[in-house]
């Protein structure tokens, strides 16, 4: 079975690490349409999933380079630890 749009939506967003809180800011959307639309009560315009998208990128963009510094000052900290124990 095919799924709806709020089940999409709704996915997306949680896999994102997004709230719908968040989601709302970045892509101006409300609050209150983001749960209408996943609660399966209201759908999305082509506009407001390409605004939605492009937030979920921004988002997971985001996230994405703030595990790379931190992995990178972990890494640091590592080879510190290794240089002062040898």
């Amino acid at each position: 079975m095919p799924q709806s749009e709020g089940s999409k939506l709704k996915k997306l967003r949680e896999t994102a690490g997004v709230s719908q809180y968040q989601l709302a800011g970045f892509a101006n959307i409300s609050r209150d349409r983001i749960s209408r639309v996943e609660c399966h009560y209201a759908e999305l315009s082509p506009q407001e999933w390409r605004r939605i998208e492009r937030a979920i990128d921004a988002a997971i963009a985001e996230k994405q380079s703030r595990l790379a510094k931190l992995y990178a000052r972990e890494r640091e900290n590592v080879t510190a630890v290794d240089q002062a124990l040898a």
